[in-house]
């Protein structure tokens, strides 16, 4: 009777050392895969560059811009006194755009798609690729989140992706990059004429008083994006580097 329930036992010890190891198999599977499906952001690059006639060489990439939306949360975070869970969101940073390795980088300007539409189609994009990994419902939840931009971090993620960009056609526009006299779409030629009649005569300068008014830099965390742009716009932040040399104190 003993020997049997000793090869019951360790039957049963073989059985769940089996199931360990498919599992295990099945989770390192799903985390090549969920890595090789996000890892096309790379080479997704950045569309409103190329309707706004930027002349570079090379655009930057959607993981380009989530890397540098980070790294600017990280910095703002790091000199102001603003009570927000960081970690939190670095993560929304690192998916707010990963919905893009299915649809696409959809313009914000002169794009035929509605927010509705754009809306759902990420929804849908997301939902897939989340759905091999076992805290994809946590993921989506935080990409949701994000999407409704209500709380504190969605709030603040929002203006972060939007700012970083504009942050980036001034580090064109420093690299000579940008001809604000170039003709672009009917989209993009209206607004710089608004622009022109305001005085602005720089793509750079535009998207940092356009974005300011439409995204209320100046309403949420004591007018701090505005404080931010306003000062971006007055000073060679990255002509130095554009150069090759060391960006030396502001």
């Amino acid at each position: 009777m003993g020997a049997i329930i000793h090869y019951m036992n360790a039957s049963v010890k073989t059985k769940n050392v089996c199931e360990f190891y498919v599992k295990r198999k099945t989770s390192i599977q799903n985390i090549c895969e969920f890595y090789a499906l996000a890892h096309k952001l790379k080479n997704i690059l950045r569309t409103g560059w190329k309707l706004w006639k930027v002349d570079a060489e090379r655009f930057e990439s959607v993981a380009e811009h989530v890397y540098g939306a980070q790294m600017l949360a990280i910095g703002i975070v790091s000199e102001f006194d603003l009570k927000l869970d960081l970690p939190k969101v670095i993560m929304m940073l690192a998916i707010h755009d990963l919905a893009e390795v299915i649809v696409g980088d959809i313009p914000a300007t002169g794009s035929p798609v509605t927010p509705e539409q754009k809306h759902k189609m990420e929804l849908d994009a997301i939902i897939k690729i989340l759905a091999p990994l076992a805290n994809g419902d946590k993921i989506l939840k935080l990409w949701k989140e994000y999407e409704e931009k209500k709380t504190p971090e969605a709030k603040f993620t929002a203006l972060v992706d939007k700012f970083e960009g504009t942050m980036q056609c001034k580090f064109y526009d420093e690299a000579g990059q940008c001809n604000f006299d170039r003709v672009c779409t009917p989209a993009v030629e209206a607004k710089k004429n608004i622009g022109r009649a305001r005085g602005i005569n720089s793509m750079s300068e535009l998207w940092f008083t356009q974005d300011s008014e439409k995204f209320g830099y100046d309403k949420d965390f004591d007018g701090l994006f505005a404080q931010i742009a306003e000062f971006a716009k007055k000073k060679k932040i990255f002509t130095p580097q554009c150069k090759g040399g060391v960006i030396p104190p502001l």
